[in-house]
């Protein structure tokens, strides 16, 4: 079976990768995960995970080192996209090995961060900045020529605000 998936993966284009800390044993700090993309359409998603990893650092040069024995261990493995949770260092990592690849970061990361910083500066008190906050963590879903039109917008009415 792990022949199988070894085989599988030089032909598999779209990659996801995640990690969670929660549920990591000591002494390592994460468990690192990279997902791929079977074929999914429109009626089925086929992501399944891959590879699972524990890592007792969260450096560029560890997720580096992983990326390098995998893709050492995996010949012909070059991934055409890879979508990210954001975490900058996996992101370079990713990069390096397989320069060629297109990194995505991943929506429900990028909210879920956005909500946090808001927290973080005490933008979620009111409903206004709430609203703001909301707006803000959606331009991502815009067409790319309409960002910037879409920001001005959301600032329109922004309250006067020094943490904004």
């Amino acid at each position: 079976m792990l022949l199988t998936i070894l085989e599988k993966i030089p032909s598999i284009k779209f990659f996801e990768s995640d990690e969670t800390f929660d549920c990591t044993p000591e002494p390592f700090v994460q468990l690192y995960t990279v997902h791929g993309d079977l074929g999914s359409d429109e009626d089925h998603t086929r992501i399944v995970p891959l590879i699972y990893v524990l890592l007792n650092k969260k450096t560029e040069e560890t997720y580096k080192k992983i990326f390098e024995i995998l893709k050492q261990n995996i010949p012909g493995w070059e991934p055409v996209k890879f979508l990210t949770d954001f975490e900058l260092a996996a992101m370079n990592a990713i990069t390096i090995v397989f320069p060629s690849v297109v990194i995505k970061g991943c929506y429900f990361h990028y909210s879920k961060n956005v909500r946090k910083k808001a927290k973080h500066l005490d933008l979620t008190k009111d409903a206004i900045t709430q609203r703001h906050v909301r707006l803000s963590a959606l331009l991502p879903l815009l067409p790319r020529k309409f960002i910037s039109e879409g920001w001005c917008y959301i600032m329109e009415d922004c309250p006067d605000t020094d943490a904004i």
